[in-house]
């Protein structure tokens, strides 16, 4: 009998957000505000988003109504929202792997898709090992018990939320004309609980 010692969990959920509205704003804030260096490789990464933007506030309210509804089914604390903020990746841009530390739940939920815009890729957290030991020799196809990794495609008003642990990333943007928008976005737990 197979049964599973440790499991990584994930979330998705499709939002039913007005996306112009979303997407005129964040026209608007590119323009008047410079891009910072973290995960990114091309593109702009937007500073966290800090102080009131009334045409976020649904957007803002539906992370956190999923957020917590996900924390509640693994026994979480309940959570707040601790930082979001959005990328831009036009042509060939992407985000290296990485975690978000010092939180409980991070996410992504997507804005702009256009075709071959590059997908979300998590790893196995003993990945180097898995890909050396279990890999194409010694493994006919591969599935969640023996994979050092998973793409998930993008769609717009998809929201994925995930263990902040769990390094990801994001591929290249391969759409020569279209950009890939997304936001992202880190729960951490609600003080005095």
């Amino acid at each position: 009998m197979i049964k599973n010692l440790f499991e990584v969990p994930y979330y998705e959920a499709e939002l039913a957000i007005d996306c112009m509205q979303i997407y005129d704003w964040v026209n608007e804030y590119t323009d008047a505000n410079p891009s910072v260096n973290l995960s990114n490789r091309g593109g702009y990464h937007s500073p966290n988003l800090e102080g009131e933007f009334p045409k976020l506030g649904v957007l803002l309210g539906e992370f956190e109504r999923h957020a917590n509804k996900f924390a509640n089914s693994l026994q979480a604390k309940p959570l707040v929202l601790g930082n979001v903020w959005f990328n831009t990746n036009g042509y060939m841009n992407y985000n290296d792997y990485h975690t978000h530390a010092n939180c409980v739940f991070s996410g992504v939920w997507y804005l702009a898709t256009p075709e071959n815009c590059g997908n979300l890729v998590f790893y196995h957290p003993r990945r180097e090992l898995l890909s050396y030991d279990w890999n194409h020799t010694s493994m006919n196809s591969y599935n969640p018990m023996n994979s050092y990794s998973f793409s998930f495609k993008p769609a717009v008003n998809r929201l994925v939320l995930f263990p902040s642990w769990l390094e990801h990333s994001v591929e290249p943007n391969l759409n020569p004309d279209k950009k890939r928008i997304s936001f992202s976005f880190n729960f951490i737990t609600a003080q005095g609980n």
